[in-house]
């Protein structure tokens, strides 16, 4: 059973990257937008956030610019809110990422010791 409560290392504008990167999953989807998210514990010191929607959540192009860590003027992703949520991710040193083409996103952080 997971704890209420954990603490974790991260930037202090977390909350703005998620914020980024929900507002710009609704706003890819048509119909009904809708999304879940889900937490656990998959290891010691490390806590996980999935985002679950029922269709692909960023286009495929900004994907591949957020795995291929740049953009060209040919290949280049759709907004800037994939790439400032990562920012942000990251700079607390944690890693945000696409499992496997499913319609998730995963947001690593790293935990405090309880």
């Amino acid at each position: 059973m997971l704890a209420t409560r954990y603490f974790i290392i991260a930037d202090s504008n977390l909350d703005d990257a998620l914020v980024e990167l929900l507002t710009a999953i609704l706003d890819n989807q048509t119909g009904n937008p809708s999304v879940s998210l889900t937490c656990s514990v998959p290891a010691e010191g490390t806590l996980r956030i999935d985002i679950h929607g029922p269709d692909e959540l960023f286009p495929p192009s900004d994907r591949a610019a957020l795995k291929r860590g740049g953009e060209t003027q040919l290949e280049h992703g759709g907004g800037l809110g994939l790439w400032l949520a990562n920012w942000i991710i990251e700079n607390g040193h944690g890693t945000l990422a696409f499992p496997a083409d499913e319609p998730r996103l995963r947001i690593e952080l790293n935990r405090v010791a309880d």
